[in-house]
């Protein structure tokens, strides 16, 4: 605690200068605050970071009270010890800027790691984010500190899924030793025991094999019973955390469609079907591009709050007409659908119920985050013109960018052949 200021400080330096402005942020603010990063030549020009609050009496100022972290213990305190290699762990202050990092300097803007860590893209509640950094892909997890700084914990996505590929297979080994020991006691006993357990050790093969869709019919209540119910819970238990891993990594944590991941293994599978089209049955399909308009007014007008409800009645109106074909959000505010079979078939209708449906929500709509404003194009893949589905999905995002500003009389396919 200290009633007055250092001795070094001058009385001509700012309330903003370091290093008085561990003393004078907080007098001037009037309430406690974190100080960035700090030398204190007082102790060796250590590092330090410091948290401190003034002290009023009767209104009246008279000093603050801190606490001083050396930066190298705090450095210590965010190390990462687990499961993953290569994890980066690094802390953040309320105006986004690194204050520990194990590769940049303190003071450096966080949008210069990942723009997607930004607090303005943040979700409302805590969740697993993905960013690029160095050319590798990583899953980052983080929490806002009482302080107003926030913690991150990156780690590469190849990672975490081979961590979890090692626990499946524990998983899977434990599963095997067990139904080994109990097939061994069948032998001792009655065929009817041993049918159940034969089935059950069919059963881990196909697991082991990546098939979980199996099949227990056996619910006698003996000993081989309660074994099949255990082993049928736990293969319930796989399929459904091996559905929150696919949703982790190939859903949109927004709107729930498929997103940017899912969408690359989709046109891989569109590819190989065009390069296999002279074997087979030529592949027909459509893809509609749609960019929601003003997304941007809104956020910068009514907050990001209202943009995430635009988004989402974007998403509900492509997902309500376009009901037999996937819908995947490819950016902040792109969607692309993929049409085949009866969608394929029904293109033209389906295009005009879009338009239709949209003015209609909007007739009834009062507020601007309730309306809907989504321009479209549409391209059909085209053999002999058409060499992969980049080029079909090109055509679609240039003809989105000619309707941009038309009226929906003026929209119409580039190909239909």
């Amino acid at each position: 605690f200290t009633a007055t200021p250092p001795d070094e400080i001058n009385a001509d330096i700012r309330d903003d200068e370091i290093p008085a402005a561990w003393f004078y942020m907080p007098r001037a603010k009037g309430r406690p605050m974190w100080i960035d990063p700090y030398s204190n030549e007082k102790r060796g020009g250590i590092r330090m970071i410091s948290y401190v609050k003034p002290v009023f009496v009767d209104s009246k100022f008279i000093g603050v009270a801190g606490i001083d972290y050396d930066y190298e213990k705090l450095k210590e305190y965010t190390r990462y010890d687990g499961h993953f290699e290569d994890v980066i762990p690094f802390l953040v202050d309320e105006n986004e800027k690194i204050i520990v990092h194990p590769e940049f300097e303190s003071g450096t803007p966080l949008a210069e790691i990942s723009g997607n860590l930004s607090g303005s893209k943040l979700p409302s509640e805590q969740s697993v984010l993905r960013m690029n950094y160095g050319g590798i892909t990583y899953k980052v997890s983080w929490t806002r500190l009482s302080s107003g700084m926030r913690f991150y914990l990156a780690a590469p996505e190849r990672a975490v899924k081979e961590h979890w590929m090692v626990i499946l297979r524990r998983f899977i080994l434990i599963t095997l030793i067990m139904l080994a020991v109990f097939a061994a006691l069948s032998i001792m006993i009655s065929g009817q025991i041993a049918k159940p357990l034969t089935r059950l050790a069919e059963a881990a093969e196909r697991i082991n094999k990546g098939d979980y869709d199996v099949d227990l019919e056996y619910s006698g209540d003996d000993e081989v019973g309660m074994l099949t119910d255990s082993f049928r819970q736990l293969t319930d238990h796989l399929k459904a955390y091996i559905s929150d891993l696919n949703d982790m990594a190939y859903k949109d944590a927004l709107t729930s469609v498929r997103n940017m991941g899912a969408f690359e293994i989709y046109k891989r599978m569109l590819d190989d079907g065009i390069k296999g089209a002279g074997r087979g049955k030529r592949p027909e399909f459509a893809i509609c591009m749609f960019d929601c308009n003003n997304l941007k007014e809104i956020n910068d007008s009514y907050g990001h709050d209202k943009g995430d409800i635009f988004l989402k009645n974007a998403c509900a109106l492509i997902c309500n007409v376009f009901t037999h074909s996937p819908v995947f959000r490819i950016g902040g505010d792109e969607f692309i659908c993929i049409l085949q079979n009866e969608d394929f078939k029904n293109r033209k209708e389906l295009r005009e119920r879009f338009y239709e449906r949209m003015e209609a929500a909007n007739a009834v709509a009062y507020d601007p985050w309730d309306r809907i404003d989504i321009a479209g194009g549409m391209a059909i893949y085209a053999p002999g013109i058409d060499s992969s589905v980049q080029d079909v999905l090109n055509r679609a995002d240039n003809m989105m960018y000619k309707n941009k500003n038309r009226s929906k009389e003026q929209v119409d396919e580039e190909i239909d052949k």
